[in-house]
């Protein structure tokens, strides 16, 4: 008697979530909203506030890391030119002797 409460409880949780779920899967509806000019300045300074304490930090990590980006992207920019290369030579008939 105990699993078949069990069973019918877990059995309505499971369809409720499921008609909760389905009913999230809406249309193509697009929500449009206007910000006043006071929001729009706070979400401004929201803005510009996470980005100065962002760009301190990727400063940072630039400033530590540039030597090894350099070099991969000389590596990179070498390994594409050799590459070019060879497909070049390739087009080259060779002379017959």
């Amino acid at each position: 008697m105990q699993s078949v409460k069990h069973l019918r409880w877990i059995t309505g949780l499971c369809l409720l979530l499921f008609f909760f779920l389905y009913s999230a899967c809406g249309g193509d509806e697009e929500t449009r909203f206007r910000l006043t000019s006071r929001e729009r300045i706070k979400v401004d300074t929201l803005y510009k506030r996470s980005i100065d304490s962002l760009r301190t930090s990727l400063d940072s990590y630039c400033i530590q890391n540039h030597d090894q980006f350099l070099k991969w992207a000389v590596d990179s920019i070498l390994a594409e030119r050799k590459a070019t290369e060879v497909e070049l030579r390739k087009r080259i008939p060779k002379p017959e002797n």
